[in-house]
């Protein structure tokens, strides 16, 4: 069962491109099975909120906080929904949010691939001065928060195998289309023929890998193997830097290496340190590989250095 991230600026259209993605994908295979997962629906779930008629991501994105729950409750459900239709083979799941940080979409890919699954991306991508003019029309967000969430959003990359496949489509400008409705159609009737080849007909399997198994008792001494294998890595890692090498290579282990030259920013212990604690956050998530030695879960920290989306976190 699939799952579909649709990111964009706010009041892009994700809302409307979902209802309508909905309704194709219901005539075109009544057999599918569709569940959504509404940023909205969730803020609106929150007792703090309930019974106002303003929408509370407003308030929800003027702190931290309250975002960073927001967005741990979507990855969540995303989760739980996937889990519990993994077994559905004619069937999506739809992620009706900003996603506007690249980071949650690289975990949601993450969940999805140790499900079995796969994940696209929808990229809403409406104009910023025509989303800020429905959002005026809406009154959803303030002037501060909607210019904060067009800055901060990070447009998904095609070439990123968490934004991959990635479709792209856009609410029409009533100003400059001849026919704003038969456009959109048109859009959204390419969107599902695309969805439905890819992601619904083709028969390629997503292969699990080892930092996505998940595996739910942890093996005596786990958490022991992973201390030294990643206190070993930032060793080499500072030993590497302190003499100006131009990448870290895990002794014994051709192919394992970290980038230290070039436009990168230097790593420092504050960093690598914060590092290990995502690494080890992100295997109690679930997503772990517990029957490994040294050298491999040496390997794997690596690996999670190198990925991009969490070296950006890091350095953010």
């Amino acid at each position: 069962m699939p799952l579909i991230l649709l990111c964009g600026y706010p009041c892009s259209g994700k809302t409307t491109i979902t209802e309508k993605l909905v309704e194709m994908l219901r005539e075109e295979k009544p057999e599918c099975d569709i569940e959504i997962v509404s940023e909205e629906e969730i803020a609106r779930a929150n007792q703090a909120y309930k019974g106002e008629e303003k929408d509370p991501r407003e308030v929800i994105f003027k702190n931290t906080a309250l975002e960073k729950q927001l967005r741990a409750q979507i990855k969540s459900d995303a989760e739980r929904v996937l889990s519990r239709k993994k077994g559905i083979s004619t069937g999506v799941v739809i992620v009706d949010s900003t996603n506007f940080i690249k980071a949650l979409r690289y975990d949601t890919f993450c969940i999805a691939k140790s499900l079995g699954q796969k994940q696209a991306v929808i990229h809403c991508t409406t104009p910023e001065s025509m989303c800020r003019e429905i959002n005026t029309k809406l009154g959803r967000y303030s002037e501060e928060v909607i210019s904060d969430l067009i800055y901060r959003f990070e447009c998904p990359n095609p070439d990123a195998r968490w934004d991959n496949p990635l479709y792209e489509i856009s609410l029409p400008d009533a100003n400059f289309s001849p026919d704003p409705e038969e456009e959109f159609k048109i859009s959204m009737k390419d969107l599902v023929s695309n969805i439905i080849t890819d992601l619904l007909q083709s028969k390629t399997k997503v292969k699990q890998n080892k930092t996505t198994v998940i595996t739910r008792a942890a093996a005596p001494g786990y958490i022991q193997l992973v201390e030294k294998a990643t206190n070993k890595v930032i060793n080499i890692i500072l030993e590497a830097q302190s003499k100006g090498e131009e990448k870290m290579c895990l002794p014994n282990q051709e192919g394992i290496s970290l980038q230290l030259a070039g436009n990168l920013q230097p790593w420092t212990q504050t960093t690598l340190a914060k590092a290990k604690r995502n690494f080890l956050a992100f295997l109690r998530s679930g997503q772990r590989a517990t029957k490994v030695g040294e050298d491999e879960m040496c390997a794997l920290f690596v690996g999670f250095l190198n990925n991009e989306a969490q070296r950006d976190a890091l350095f953010a």
